[in-house]
């Protein structure tokens, strides 16, 4: 069944969104900028430690998004995942629909800006330039995305320019901790289930959205944009090499961004999205603690801000009076 996907990895303030419908990518493109390359094969991520009498949980966070292909071996992660019972991996928000029916398409409708107008006609002249230009660094003049939202065009432009800077969701991070809990005979558990909202609440929240809220969200967004291609170097070589110093600044520096702040009125509009984050993470961190106190030994794959932020797992364990130890 053909599907749309409307994908939220939602932590904290930050909302990292993929795409609905997919929009085919452009047959000519031109960017100006050379690929994102981590070069050499790093160490491997630091873990954190938590643990409970003689149980240990291990956390290792993940970051996105990371350059693709990056080789990092990192033995302490082997060696945790050799010793636990279980492996956990981060829940997923994605919130899907089904575009096969009248309430699908009306959700690919309301993505499309009102009365057929092109993003010249919606934006602030100073915010289309600037979406004028990113497109045509990073898209070669995708001209698909001048007839979407401003919100939903940003993100589809942010889409484009990751593919093209060679940076994927995670860098196969999850793929090589997968290989491994295969290899070893080590039970996988997600701990996060598929949010489904209902297509037409969806479309009508979409429509009812104002178009100062929307516009907002992709101004945030393409500032964002340009920081997260430039820094996603020094990023991603600070998550392979665990250089938590480097990676707790720039989180701290990224969650004091107003870009982060701006989308959420809109996402807040769209769906029950605060609501569905704050369950799921209470899901997540009771199924750690359980899994903690059953297995002597856990290996759990967490978003990086769970690890930094003040309502995140670590800072829930270490509340609960659990012994944490930071890399």
């Amino acid at each position: 069944m053909n599907r749309s996907r409307l994908a939220w990895v939602v932590a904290g303030l930050g909302i990292a969104p993929a795409s609905v419908p997919q929009v085919p990518a452009p047959a000519d493109e031109i960017l100006e900028l050379e690929p994102v390359l981590v070069i050499g094969e790093r160490p491997g991520p630091a873990l954190w430690k938590v643990t409970w009498k003689d149980h240990t949980l291990w956390l290792l966070p993940t970051l996105s998004p990371l350059p693709r292909g990056v080789i990092w071996r990192s033995s302490q992660v082997e060696e945790a995942l050799l010793q636990s019972r279980e492996v956990f991996f981060e829940a997923s928000l994605d919130m899907r629909i089904d575009n096969t029916g009248k309430a699908g398409a009306a959700v690919d409708d309301a993505l499309l800006n009102p009365d057929n107008k092109w993003l010249a006609d919606v934006l602030p002249p100073d915010l289309y330039r600037q979406f004028a230009a990113l497109n045509q660094r990073y898209a070669g003049n995708y001209a698909r995305l001048e007839m979407l939202r401003p919100f939903y065009a940003s993100l589809q432009l942010r889409k484009q320019a990751l593919r093209r800077m060679q940076l994927d969701s995670d860098g196969q991070v999850h793929d090589q901790v997968a290989y491994l809990a295969r290899k070893y005979g080590v039970p996988l558990r997600l701990l996060g289930r598929e949010i489904a909202p209902r297509a037409a609440t969806l479309a009508a929240n979409l429509r009812r959205t104002p178009l100062a809220v929307d516009t907002e969200c992709a101004r945030s967004q393409l500032l964002q944009l340009e920081r997260e291609l430039r820094d996603a170097t020094l990023r991603a070589n600070a998550w392979s090499t665990g250089d938590i110093a480097t990676l707790r600044q720039d989180w701290a520096t990224t969650r004091q961004q107003d870009a982060l702040a701006s989308c959420r009125q809109l996402f807040q509009q769209l769906a029950p999205a605060n609501r569905a984050v704050r369950e799921t993470r209470d899901r997540g961190y009771n199924s750690l603690r359980q899994a903690l106190r059953r297995n002597q030994s856990t290996l759990a794959l967490v978003l990086l801000e769970e690890v930094f932020d003040p309502e995140g797992v670590v800072a829930r364990f270490r509340s609960a009076g659990y012994q944490v130890d930071e890399p």
